[in-house]
């Protein structure tokens, strides 16, 4: 899904962005967080506290592999709100893992160095 920055995302993301998502459920932000990104069904996909953790609702770190064991278990949630078909799933892990993967090993170099 397109998960989009808010205004207060600084360098956390520059740009809107496709990431896998795993989840039907929203939260409310704690207090004191910085809102850092969104998407149009879930408005909290990620905020910070402090200046070194981090929350995040979508999943950067999933590849194509285990993208994969997520579509292949049982009652995977197809036509459940927030989850596409497998061809669109497939369709769009296709076109964005490679910038999904540059933007978290980036985002994980500059949390770790």
């Amino acid at each position: 899904f397109e998960i989009t920055p808010t205004a207060e995302a600084g360098d956390f993301l520059d740009r809107p962005l496709f990431l896998p998502q795993n989840h039907f459920h929203t939260f409310t932000l704690p207090a004191g967080a910085v809102h850092l990104a969104s998407s149009e069904i879930f408005p909290n996909q990620a905020f910070r506290v402090g200046d070194k953790t981090y929350a995040l609702q979508f999943h950067a770190e999933q590849g194509p592999a285990g993208f994969r064991r997520w579509q292949e278990r049982q009652g995977a949630p197809y036509g459940t709100l927030g989850a596409q078909e497998r061809d669109e799933q497939d369709r769009l892990m296709e076109a964005h893992h490679a910038a999904q993967l540059a933007w978290f090993s980036g985002f994980v170099t500059k949390l770790f160095g």
